[in-house]
């Protein structure tokens, strides 16, 4: 959550090597595209509703 300046310090931030994003596609493909060329792991769930994640070793 925030400016486009902060999701673009956090997107090329060499430090963090993963992001997760939930809102509009269009701002889901712009954080998936800039994420990944710059080598992160990226999940962008765009136009999501009630998601959720389930790990491995969920019973």
């Amino acid at each position: 959550n925030g400016d486009k300046e902060a999701v673009d310090t956090i997107l090329t931030d060499p430090t963090i090597q993963a992001v997760s994003f939930v809102g509009s596609s269009d701002i889901a493909q712009y954080v998936y595209a800039t994420g990944a060329a710059n080598g992160k792991r990226v999940q962008a769930m765009g136009g999501a509703k009630n998601h959720a994640i389930i790990m491995p070793d969920a019973d």
